[in-house]
């Protein structure tokens, strides 16, 4: 089996805050947190040295701004590094 070239992964936080009227939209803020190179399907009989992560600091779900956030979400962005890589056919690709 050839190895495959690892995918880019960047981690977002999206912090949402709530507003008591309903017909007002939400203000969403989005913060980068971090990025990792993942390797695509590892095998178990050979798993990779040391896995990726990435830490998030306690100051991200402080208030900011004068908003105080009360729904988090983690948002998990996958870059495709290579056509050999791009699982799916229509993969935007980054020049």
């Amino acid at each position: 089996e050839a190895s495959q070239d690892p995918v880019k992964v960047e981690t977002l936080l999206l912090k949402i805050c709530h507003k008591k009227r309903k017909d007002v939209s939400s203000p969403i803020m989005q913060v980068s947190v971090g990025t990792s190179d993942v390797p695509i399907n590892p095998s178990e009989n050979q798993p990779p040295p040391k896995a990726p992560t990435i830490s998030i600091p306690n100051e991200s779900f402080s208030m900011s701004n004068g908003h105080v956030a009360k729904t988090y979400m983690l948002l998990l962005r996958v870059y495709c590094n290579s056509n050999n890589g791009c699982l799916i056919n229509n993969c935007d690709l980054d020049a």
